[in-house]
């Protein structure tokens, strides 16, 4: 009954006139009068809502005890071993007695602070062993909007079939060409065909810098002949006049709708010589999002006998609508490894 008792009193707030403690701690006891002191700010011992939170108070009562007995001899962490509890426990309760100026000079701390630092070294060896080291400045960005199917099986097809048909054409010159960074395709021709000169075009800076790269190995080994151009590849295509070019190969991974006007200007414009080839891939569905678009697919309306999908009746209307007379496709070719692609081949006959 006695901490029923101490709080009536404290409801008259005689508790908080220090000269009625020691009255109080005469008749009850320190421990029972320090209990409800230091926990007043809770409310009341009544409010509290279970036996786990009594139990609980109690507890930090004791930590406190020992706080104040031990805290010029004991770091918190050595108490903390002592009392067999968690540190943060001891550093909590020793708090509270410091804002309640219960705690005064002459605190032992080094042995705490040793301890951290201990901690926080291990901690920091530990990040070291696994963490690259941080370089200055900003960090790369990945190669976006960049050919990414190197090692595809029907990749290596359609390769063939570009490659095979520059090499049968007979025809040779300047060739500019989406190489990425191996120059794959152009190497196939080099080794069958000696004479071309290959002008490499890359947006990416990146991407270029390792296709620069690996040109230049390559023509010093002398397996490639060519040049590099960052930029977009329209800008080696529009201005140019009649037999600009031996060869176009486009290797594009972008859609169609995004590269019709230079295809069109090479083509309308014969940018390439008599018996030369235009390989043009682009990523095949056509998206009816955007007027361009629709134009497309409006192509594949017309024929409305081909059951084939819309995509591919558009794709084969519209080029065989912007070859005319001065040009011809060769083949249509539609292959997939991570996504559905088109290659087409064009060749000039007039």
């Amino acid at each position: 009954m006695w901490y029923k008792y101490i709080t009536s009193i404290l409801n008259y707030q005689i508790y908080f006139q220090k000269k009625y403690f020691e009255k109080v701690a005469e008749k009850f006891g320190t421990y029972q009068v320090s209990f409800i002191y230091l926990h007043h700010q809770i409310k009341s011992i009544s409010k509290m809502k279970n036996l786990q939170t009594l139990e609980r108070a109690e507890q930090n009562v004791l930590i406190q005890q020992y706080i104040l007995k031990n805290y010029k001899q004991l770091d918190t962490y050595e108490m903390a071993n002592k009392l067999g509890i968690e540190p943060f426990r001891v550093a909590g309760n020793k708090a509270y007695l410091k804002r309640s100026n219960q705690i005064g000079e002459g605190e032992k701390t080094h042995q705490w602070s040793a301890y951290t630092t201990k901690a926080r070294e291990k901690k920091k060896e530990a990040s070291i062993e696994v963490a690259e080291p941080k370089k200055r400045g900003r960090k790369p960005k990945d190669d976006k909007n960049t050919y990414k199917n190197e090692t595809g099986a029907n990749k290596a097809i359609a390769r063939e079939k570009m490659a095979n048909i520059i090499i049968k054409s007979g025809v040779q010159g300047i060739v500019p060409t989406l190489p990425n960074t191996n120059w794959a395709i152009e190497l196939m021709i080099e080794k069958s065909v000696k004479g071309n000169s290959f002008l490499g075009v890359e947006r990416n800076p990146l991407t270029f810098k390792k296709m620069r790269t690996n040109l230049k190995q390559l023509r010093k080994n002398n397996e490639l002949s060519g040049e590099t151009h960052l930029g977009n590849i329209a800008e080696v295509i529009f201005g140019k006049n009649e037999n600009s070019y031996a060869h176009l190969i486009l290797d594009y991974c972008g859609n169609l709708v995004t590269i019709r006007k230079e295809l069109e200007y090479a083509i309308q414009n014969n940018v390439m010589a008599v018996g030369g080839v235009m390989a043009v891939t682009f990523a095949k569905p056509i998206r009816g999002i955007d007027a361009e678009s629709l134009k497309l697919l409006d192509l594949a309306v017309e024929n409305n006998t081909d059951s084939r999908c819309a995509s591919d009746k558009a794709i084969e209307a519209y080029f065989q609508k912007i070859t005319g007379f001065t040009h011809k496709v060769v083949e249509f070719f539609y292959y997939q490894d991570t996504y559905p692609m088109t290659l087409v081949l064009i060749k000039r006959i007039k």
